[in-house]
This record gives C-alpha cells, structure tokens and sequence, in this order.
C-alpha cells in the first residue's frame, strides 16, 4: 500500500498593510483573471488564474484580506511566477496567518468503498 499526501487547499488572513489597493489596481500580482463582487464580509474578490480566491473588505471587525488557493496547482512551468504573486498578495498584508488548511490523503492500490467516512 503506497500512502502520500499533499496540501489541497490553505486560506490565509491578514491585515490590509495599505498597500493593497494600490497593488491591486495595478493588477502587480498579474494573475488576475476578474474581479466580483465577494459575499459579507468582504467586499470585492478577485479570480486568480491558477485558480486561487483573493478577497478584500474594509470592515474594521474583520481581517482585511482573505487568499485561499491550491499548492498542488502551481505548475512547474509557472512555478516562479506563482510564488512571485503569492509572495507579493502577502506582502500586502500585516500579521498573517494561516486560518484553514486541508490536507489530502492518497490511497494508491487500496479499495476503499467499503469504509465509510
């Protein structure tokens, strides 16, 4: 039996640095495929390319800037333009943190129908 694992997806929240806006307008991260409007609390979200969520509010109850995306989606092709951008959203940010992370499971020659999750 072969067992791996990987992060599948990581949300990460963090104050607004006052640089947000600004980088934002000028889409400086360059991954931007549209923005929207984002339900409460945030404000506006913006469609990642790699298909990553960045949302903003500026509610003062709540943390300012919201990313949620996939490692296993950055593709080696892209692989520093990605962590270019991702560098760059936290860079936006005051006092990050990690407030979801899912973690996958691989069974590779197991027949799991028979259990129940």
């Amino acid at each position: 039996m072969d067992i791996s694992f990987s992060i599948d997806r990581l949300t990460i929240l963090g104050v607004d640095s006052g640089r947000f806006e600004k980088t934002i307008n000028n889409n400086q991260f360059g991954f931007i495929l549209r923005d929207s409007l984002a339900p409460f609390p945030y404000r506006r979200q913006y469609h990642m390319v790699d298909g990553s969520l960045l949302q903003y509010t500026d509610s003062v109850n709540h943390d300012a800037i919201r990313y949620e995306f996939n490692p296993n989606n950055i593709r080696p092709s892209k692989e520093n333009e990605h962590r270019r951008a991702v560098v760059d959203i936290l860079r936006t940010m005051k006092y990050p943190r990690v407030s979801r992370i899912d973690i996958a499971f691989d069974f590779k020659g197991v027949d799991l129908t028979e259990f129940y999750f």
